[in-house]
């Protein structure tokens, strides 16, 4: 994979929106922390990482009215926003990217317990990846101010992963993640 096309597609998120752009280089850095944790290899990691930054990418498709809305998305508004995960492991499938990162983002939305999206995967059948980005994704989306609500406290979020482990998050990179953060070795 091309590291200058990488690049470039986290210049396409950084143009499209602010907050994405942010996002999605925090879930990143928390991904390869809890990758780290995990003890995965450098090719993993690597995959990974460019996963990570890229697991939002198919919000370009999703319009601003949507994305930055202060009150509740309509069923048909959610459908659009469910939608930005196989839009983006399809963008960067034409992008030649490997199946690795292909497959990361395009299961990130997956819950543990198989009541997630697009495909409903479960347990271990969802990629080790989009496991580790799904916790990621979920602690900055819960610390980051958003425009229909606050930020929440770190530990604030620590609690809410801990109490969604086995039915959103895998129970072992929540055990991870939490460990991280009591050991402060999380970089936030």
């Amino acid at each position: 994979m091309d590291n200058r096309l990488a690049k470039a597609f986290v210049g396409i998120i950084e143009l499209r929106d602010e907050y994405t752009s942010t996002h999605s280089k925090n879930v990143a850095k928390y991904s390869l922390q809890l990758g780290k944790k995990l003890y995965l290899n450098e090719t993993t990691l690597n995959n990974l990482r460019f996963a990570a930054l890229l697991h939002d990418i198919g919000k370009v498709a999703v319009p601003d009215a949507i994305l930055h809305k202060k009150t509740n998305l309509t069923e048909d508004e959610f459908i659009k926003i469910k939608n930005h995960s196989i839009i983006g492991a399809n963008i960067v499938k034409e992008a030649n990217f490997n199946r690795t990162i292909i497959v990361g983002i395009r299961h990130h939305h997956e819950f543990f317990n198989g009541e997630g999206y697009p495909d409903g995967l479960r347990g271990k059948c969802i990629p080790l990846i989009s496991r580790i980005i799904a916790a990621a994704d979920a602690f900055d989306a819960m610390i980051s101010k958003r425009p229909y609500r606050e930020a929440f406290s770190s530990k604030r979020a620590i609690k809410e992963l801990k109490n969604c482990a086995g039915s959103q998050f895998d129970p072992k990179i929540i055990d991870a993640f939490i460990k991280l953060f009591k050991d402060n070795k999380l970089e936030i």
